[in-house]
């Protein structure tokens, strides 16, 4: 398996300091090299798995969890499972298993102070 997740380091980084232009390039489910691969950040998190199934491992010194394996293993909207720093445990569908809501056209509004709706 490729050492995808060295290629990433920069990009993990700026998503740690809340300063990535689009986290949803690089976290969730994609294809690369021909394996499935999975990438999630839980700050304070103390282990996860998918659907209390498949253990997620953490990249040391980091709080990104990530899995690889064969493609089609996961569902297209599966459910992060971590225990926090205090053992309580916690889970949710991973918002990053959906498409983005918004465009680019969205966005350039938005930055340009034109989206009148912005609060919904």
């Amino acid at each position: 398996m490729a050492n995808w997740i060295d290629d990433l380091a920069v990009d993990r980084g700026r998503i740690a300091a809340g300063t990535h232009h689009d986290p949803h390039g690089v976290l969730g489910l994609r294809e690369r090299g021909g394996f499935a691969t999975l990438l999630v950040y839980l700050p304070a998190a103390r282990s996860a798995s998918i659907d209390d199934r498949l253990e997620l491992s953490r990249i040391p010194g980091s709080d990104f969890f990530q899995w690889q394996g064969p493609p089609g293993t996961l569902p297209h909207h599966y459910r992060v499972c971590w225990r926090d720093s205090h053992d309580a445990p916690h889970e949710r569908v991973d918002p990053y298993s959906f498409l983005p809501t918004f465009g680019a056209r969205d966005l350039t509004a938005f930055s340009g102070g034109h989206e009148a709706r912005a609060w919904q």
